[in-house]
């Protein structure tokens, strides 16, 4: 994953997140790949649903966390009513083969209702009425909610991103209308406290001519 940092004079540098691989070997952690290289369970999953319904776990942190657990809870068990049971565990979906920590991590599903949000590093996402960034608009829509596996297939050849945006939209979900809206949200907040601002300040201006 990678962050674009600005220091204090104003220019901007990479972060990039590095993880150690089963090999020893250090490598680029990639939102993008772990996406790419999901589990067969979690297909029917866009890219914003995977990055906030799911996360990372360790598989060896899980199995020390559970035999830790285990251990300390195996006499509670045992005087436990054994007609009760506990909360279902969360899916987990093991990565693809092709996934460079497929053997060391597994995608874990959070349960309903949590209140997990993705956080969009560096600007917002790109305003829907801005004429000139409509296909970057449009790219990154389709990215972020259309069901890939190859990011070629994102749209068509012989199809603009504006093309291929459109079309997916005659076909989405109300819930993908809707976060599509969520995400203009922003711009409608920043276009109202503008307007109203300049409103505020005409105001106050013809006043001061009053007197």
């Amino acid at each position: 994953m990678e962050e674009n940092i600005i220091d204090n004079n104003g220019k901007k540098d990479k972060m990039v997140t590095l993880d150690l691989s089963l090999t020893g070997t250090f490598t680029r952690k990639s939102q993008v790949d772990d996406y790419r290289y999901r589990g067969p369970a979690l297909h029917a999953m866009s890219f914003l649903d995977f990055i906030t319904n799911t996360y990372e776990e360790s598989l060896e942190k899980r199995k020390v966390r559970d035999k830790d657990k285990n251990d300390m809870d195996s006499e509670k068990i045992e005087s436990e009513n054994k007609h009760c049971h506990g909360q279902p565990k969360n899916l987990r979906c093991p990565y693809d083969a092709l996934h460079i920590f497929h053997e060391t991590c597994h995608r874990i599903l959070r349960s309903p209702g949590h209140n997990v949000i993705a956080n969009f590093i560096g600007p917002w996402v790109t305003k829907q009425s801005d004429e000139e960034n409509q296909d970057f608009f449009s790219a990154s829509m389709l990215l972020l909610l259309k069901l890939w596996k190859d990011i070629k297939s994102l749209k068509l050849p012989t199809q603009s991103w504006c093309e291929a945006y459109n079309e997916f939209l005659c076909t989405s979900s109300s819930s993908i209308m809707d976060m599509v809206g969520n995400l203009q949200f922003f711009y409608d907040c920043r276009d109202a406290a503008t307007k109203d601002s300049e409103e505020n300040h005409t105001i106050a201006g013809e006043q001061s001519h009053d007197f």
